[in-house]
C-alpha cells in the first residue's frame, strides 16, 4: 500500500479541502442573510391602545381627532379656528360622513342606516334640510324645502313615479303621476284633472296615494 504523497498530491488535496470549506462558509452566510431578511420583513407587531388620539399643528391647536366610546367611533378634522370641518362616524345607529363649512356650520351629510340611506344639504337659515334624498325599501324620494321647512317639490318613485308641487303652506297644489295630472286649490279640492271633470272616490284615493308617495317615507 502506498503511504506517501508527492508535493503535488499534497497541494491538490489541500486545494480541494479549501474549496469545500469555502463552499460551507458561503452556505452558512447565505442562510444567515435569509434569516435576517425574513426577520426584517415580518417584525413583531406593535399595538398602541387608547380611547382618543389628537393631532395638533405647530402652534399646539387640535386639527384632527380619533376617538371612540361604547356606541360610536369618529374621526374628525378641524378648521384653523378648531371648529368642525369633516366627521367620519361609525356607530350603533348608522355610519356617515358630515361636511361643515369654514365656520363650522353643517352643510352636507351622507348617512347609511340599517334600513335606509339619506343625503342631505343644509342651509344656515333653514330649520330642516334644504334638499333631502331618501332611499329605503319603500322607494326613493327627493324633497326640496323652502326657508320655512315646507316641502315645495317632491319627486318620488314608490308606487309609480310622481311629482308633487306644494304652496308655501306645504299643501299640495299640483301633481303629475303615471296616471295623469291633477291640480288642487288652497283647501285641497281638485281644480282640474286629466282624468275628467269628476273622479270617483276610488280614483281620488289613487291620486292622493300618488301624492302621499312623494312625501318622505319613514325609516
Amino acid at each position: 500500500m502506498r503511504t506517501f504523497q508527492t508535493n503535488e498530491e499534497r497541494f491538490a488535496a489541500l486545494e480541494q479541502s479549501n474549496r469545500k470549506l469555502k463552499a460551507g462558509i458561503m452556505l452558512l452566510c447565505g442562510m444567515a442573510a435569509l434569516i435576517a431578511i425574513l426577520g426584517a420583513a415580518a417584525p413583531s407587531p406593535k399595538v398602541i391602545t387608547a380611547e382618543r388620539f389628537v393631532l395638533v399643528d405647530e402652534t399646539g391647536k387640535e386639527r384632527a381627532e380619533l376617538s371612540s366610546n361604547p356606541k360610536n367611533v369618529a374621526f374628525q378634522l378641524m378648521n384653523a379656528d378648531q371648529s368642525r370641518a369633516v366627521i367620519l362616524s361609525s356607530g350603533s345607529e348608522g355610519n356617515g360622513v358630515l361636511l361643515f363649512d369654514k365656520f363650522g356650520k353643517g352643510r352636507q351629510a351622507l348617512m347609511a342606516y340599517k334600513d335606509a340611506t339619506t343625503y342631505s344639504v343644509f342651509r344656515e337659515d333653514r330649520p330642516q334640510e334644504a334638499l333631502l334624498i331618501l332611499d329605503n325599501a319603500k322607494g326613493t324620494v327627493l324633497a326640496v324645502r323652502d326657508p320655512k321647512g315646507n316641502e315645495l317639490v317632491d319627486l318620488g318613485v314608490v308606487n309609480g313615479g310622481a311629482l308633487a308641487i306644494s304652496d308655501t303652506n306645504g299643501k299640495p297644489r299640483a301633481m303629475v303621476g303615471t296616471e295623469g295630472i291633477t291640480t288642487f286649490d288652497e283647501a285641497g279640492k281638485i281644480n282640474w284633472t286629466s282624468f275628467g271633470e269628476t273622479l270617483t272616490p276610488e280614483e281620488r284615493k289613487h291620486v292622493m296615494d300618488l301624492i302621499n308617495s312623494t312625501q318622505q317615507p319613514s325609516n
